[in-house]
């Protein structure tokens, strides 16, 4: 089965190299979520970003850390749905493949059994050969 890769923000990932970018990058959001939730900036703290600082800091990194989560199940889709197609062109060719064996068997056995003798056949010249050997 080929590798499966899909493209996460410009980059070609198969499943284990996507799994752990996305794993970083989770535990990043969990992280900073944590961390502001835990310990808030206060605008006091960096006067030159007070203004830029809004008061529910942390509720931007908990909705930044929900997408984050649903991004990842969206990928993760792209992943299964992929493997599926995979799954079912690999059947279609096994579908075929048997196919063609089971008719190349079947045309062998008409080629088989039009040129032997039938059972009936030679049962009866077996029994004729028995009868022979009986009388001599």
């Amino acid at each position: 089965m080929e590798d499966i890769k899909i493209k996460y923000f410009g980059l070609e990932l198969n499943k284990k190299n996507y799994l752990r970018v996305y794993f970083c990058y989770l535990f990043l959001n969990i992280a900073l979520f944590i961390v502001f939730t835990i310990c808030p900036l206060k605008p006091e703290a960096i006067p030159f970003l007070s203004p830029a600082i809004p008061s529910n800091f942390n509720l931007l990194f908990l909705a930044n850390l929900v997408y984050t989560i649903v991004e990842g199940q969206f990928f993760w889709n792209k992943f299964t749905r992929k493997q599926l197609e995979t799954i079912e062109k690999l059947k279609e060719e096994i579908e075929e493949k048997n196919k063609d064996l089971l008719d190349s068997m079947r045309y062998a056995k008409r080629i088989q059994t039009s040129l032997l003798p039938t059972d009936i056949y030679i049962s009866k010249t077996l029994f004729r050969l028995k009868d022979s050997d009986k009388k001599n």
